[in-house]
């Protein structure tokens, strides 16, 4: 969606001229409330706090409505140094409203959050994290750039020269956020007009981005550690899954705020520090922050965006702990500073600012490295929001201690941060342990073959990404399983199968369930005419099934475009006669007796209704000329697997329960038609689907339900386990996408390609019915699987198939509909009713 000039923007233009922007005021601000106006320490502190306190605020907003927070802030902050140049220069109340509106241009926060959503879905997850340090690094050369020359300006031309310096910067920064905005809306625009064109490309690009890594990782196999394989694993699902922030996120942000103490007081009372004890003059006091400011730039730039400057560091201390080691940094280098003599405060003063940027640079990349995409748009802000009140704090007590003792401000400052550095310390290796020990259960690895450097995960990724150690998915391989793995997806060297245009009768089994009659619905509405076979039987209420076909035929009464017969595929003369009179050349065969926990009650019947009507529809299809199969499997079929992402390349021989046997043997079924009888078919494994017209028994239905009733809901397990939960109208999507293209033997995954654990999913059917649950906690269920997450990067390659609905949006609009259909008052509320009222009796009888 975004071209190269748009992300420079982001990474480049806009940080580097709020960093010049944001900083120009400690030049000036508190030399000038002391030297011009003579105010008293007190009052400076409150001013200098007013300041800060719109930065707060600014930062605060970013938390909800970034984009309208920038624009505004960046405005506000050019009218304060418009404000500053136009007012009485003797007149300090002007003065001072000019400077803190200029704090309101504060607007790192929302810059952070564009960074991480444009490129939080690219096939290298580093990629996100390195734009974030260079994003950070443009900020540190814009602060250069300010304290370099400010210093001077302010010498030379006073005020106005640093309020017209202050426009200039701030009025870039407004031009590139407004050219960023009409370039985001201009692709916006062109995506939506050739959308089908570019999903094909973004398909197409992305399974030639992923088997490029794949083959480079596998070259790579054998001199790669286990740790690095599996951070990359971890990652590339942690950043776009629906796992919540934890304490050690909040624990970074608290430490940004710890990170600024020390530069808030040096900023808020360094000046005034320099000029009253040392005796030197405006100029010199820029060229000093300016040398401070380029050190720490230059030392942040190399440590984390050079590979010298990354073994450097991982020589020191691996991640985590080199927060600890800048900390440490950032602490003796502000007691150095402390040391009344100019060459000893130089020193310091240079040692505290390299520290400081280096510290808050990593904290940057720690803080993205294990974060979701949705929870960074929280904590980036939260930690901007932590850093500016804690400068307030440092802006209203600084000139006091000041005032009391002159380097009292830096022994408190770095006292609390090597106090801060130990605690954070002890709690890193607290957390190092628990992700140590949880690793080793995961892979049967010792825990001295697992490197503490893993310690930067939290444990909740280990959580979401299941590893397997085995041939192929071993992340400790050897070499020669290479050429069983570069055997695998062959799928990519295939020729695109081009999607046939143009009107189809088409057969749907199964037409009157839930995704049955979504798949008939898009059919008609697309012109096609549909055929639909079902047995209306009592798996769940057929009143259901029956509104369904009754919906159908309302939307599409004109004859021939719906036709219902009613009864079992099993039965053969009667699929005979509908294959011959309606003459069927397309099949979507929905049908099946669903559910993992009642086969292993009732085997026999879906032998009956899987298994023996797959093998009758295949029987007739080959014998009709049917153009094109295509039939519902299930991710049941990969069992207990642990991969990361379950992918048809997958050996799926031991299925664990009935339900998913019978599956497994449809896939079989297919396979031994099309070799025999060169039968086009297409088997498509759903992920867990659910949506409006979902079936009762399913857990995103049975818990809206539930909750909105107020009635108790069964939890199975801890609430870790966690499901590929995938919106019907995504499913449906890529039905018709197989319906249409005629593949040979074709097996797809059809999900939306990331996990949501189960308590995360209560939480969601919370927040969409509004209401709380009650909850009954029992234990695992046999012949559950823990963990499914669909790879469907083959499914968008070759069917161009994107799920686009996230799961929050998809629980929202199911709620809606469960509301719409069964709230109170609604002609369906009590067959919702007499529904669980029978249940209930049958359960204590």
């Amino acid at each position: 969606m975004f071209d190269n000039f748009s992300k420079s923007l982001v990474v480049v233009w806009m940080p580097f001229f709020y960093g010049a922007a944001t900083r120009l005021p400690f030049i000036y601000y508190v030399i000038h409330l002391d030297m011009y106006f003579g105010l008293s320490w007190v009052n400076i502190g409150l001013c200098v706090a007013a300041y800060q306190g719109a930065r707060v605020v600014t930062s605060a907003l970013s938390l909800y409505i970034p984009r309208i927070s920038h624009f505004l802030g960046t405005c506000l902050g050019l009218a304060g140094y418009i404000t500053v140049l136009l007012c009485n220069k003797d007149s300090i109340r002007p003065f001072v409203i000019g400077t803190a509106i200029v704090g309101f241009s504060e607007t790192l926060s929302s810059m952070q959050k564009y960074a991480k959503e444009i490129f939080k879905n690219d096939p290298d997850w580093t990629k996100g994290q390195m734009m974030l340090k260079y994003q950070y690094a443009s900020v540190m050369i814009g602060v250069v750039f300010a304290f370099s020359i400010g210093g001077f300006v302010y010498q030379k031309y006073k005020i106005n020269g640093v309020a017209v310096y202050g426009i200039i910067v701030e009025g870039g920064e407004l031009l590139a956020l407004i050219l960023f905005f009409l370039l985001e809306k201009k692709h916006e625009q062109a995506k939506n007009t050739d959308a089908t064109t570019e999903i094909e490309e973004a398909s197409a690009t992305t399974g030639t981005e992923k088997e490029e890594h794949q083959k480079r990782d596998l070259e790579e196999h054998a001199h790669v550690s286990f740790r690095t394989s599996l951070a990359k694993t971890a990652h590339t699902t942690y950043a776009t899954s629906d796992i919540g922030p934890t304490w050690i996120n909040w624990l970074i942000c608290l430490s940004f705020g710890i990170e600024a103490l020390t530069i808030g007081f040096n900023l808020s009372v360094g000046p005034i520090f320099i000029l009253q004890t040392f005796k030197k003059d405006t100029g010199i006091i820029g060229v000093l922050f300016a040398v401070g400011a380029a050190s720490g730039s230059f030392v942040a730039i190399v440590v984390t965006c050079t590979s010298f400057g990354n073994k450097l560091m991982g020589r020191i201390a691996l991640p985590p702990f080199d927060i600890c080691f800048a900390m440490c940094g950032i602490g003796v280098g502000v007691l150095i500073a402390a040391i009344p003599n100019f060459p000893g405060h130089v020193v310091g003063l240079i040692i505290l600012m390299c520290f400081n940027d280096l510290g808050a640079t990593l904290m940057t990349e720690l803080q993205a490295s294990i974060t979701t995409a949705s929870s960074y748009s929280t904590l980036a802000p939260a930690g901007q929001v932590v850093r500016r009140s804690l400068n307030v704090v440092t802006a209203l007590t600084g000139p006091v201690l000041y005032g009391i003792i002159p380097r009292l401000p830096y022994y408190i400052a770095g006292g609390i941060t090597l106090a801060w550095t130990i605690m954070i310390f002890v709690l890193f290796k607290i957390r190092t342990k628990q992700t140590v020990t949880e690793l080793s259960t995961k892979t049967g690895l010792s825990k001295r073959e697992i490197k503490s450097g893993w310690s930067f995960a939290t444990r909740e990724v280990i959580r979401l990404t299941e590893f397997k150690i085995g041939k192929c998915d071993s992340l400790i391989g050897k070499q020669e399983h290479d050429n069983d793995c570069n055997n695998h997806k062959t799928w990519m060297d295939s020729e695109l199968v081009e999607p046939h245009v143009g009107y189809k009768k088409v057969l749907v089994t199964g037409g009157a369930g839930f995704i049955g009659s979504h798949v008939a619905e898009d059919l008609l509405a697309r012109g096609d005419d549909v055929v639909i076979i079902d047995e209306i039987n009592d798996y769940y209420d057929i009143r259901i099934k029956e509104s369904n076909l009754q919906m159908l035929k309302d939307t599409y009464p004109e004859e021939g475009r719906v036709s219902i017969y009613k009864g079992d595929i099993c039965d053969r003369e009667l699929m005979e006669h509908i294959f011959a009179v309606e003459k069927l050349r397309w099949v979507c065969h929905m049908a099946a007796r669903a559910g993992v926990r009642p086969s292993i009650q009732d085997p026999f019947i879906y032998i009956h209704s899987n298994i023996n009507a797959t093998t009758q529809l295949m029987e007739l299809s080959h014998k009709y000329g049917v153009e094109n199969f295509v039939f519902a499997s299930s991710s049941s079929v990969y069992g207990g697997s642990k991969a990361t992402f379950f992918s048809e390349d997958e050996v799926v021989d031991r299925p664990v329960s009935p339900y998913a046997a019978s599956k497994k043997t449809c896939e079989l079924l297919a396979y031994t038609y099309h070799h025999l009888y060169q039968l086009n078919v297409t088997g498509l494994r759903f992920f867990t689907v659910y949506g409006p017209r979902g079936r009762p028994d399913m857990a995103p239905s049975k818990f809206i339900d539930l909750v909105t009733r107020g009635k108790s809901i069964q939890q199975y397990g801890d609430g870790t386990s966690s499901r590929d939960y995938t919106y019907i109208s995504d499913i449906v999507d890529g039905v018709l996408r197989s319906i249409d293209r005629c593949h040979k033997y074709e097996i797809f995954n059809l999900g939306k390609g990331s996990g949501t654990t189960l308590n995360k999913f209560i939480s969601m059917v919370q927040k969409g019915v509004g209401r709380k649950a009650v909850i009954e906690i029992l234990p695992d269920q046999p012949g559950d699987v823990p963990y499914t997450c669909a790879d469907v990067a083959k499914a968008k390659h070759m069917l161009g198939y994107n799920a686009q609905v996230t799961f929050e949006e998809g629980i929202r609009r199911t709620a809606a509909w469960y509301k719409k259909c069964y709230g109170s008052g609604s002609s369906n509320s009590t067959v919702v009713e007499k529904k669980t009222e029978s249940k209930e009796i049958k359960n204590k009888t």
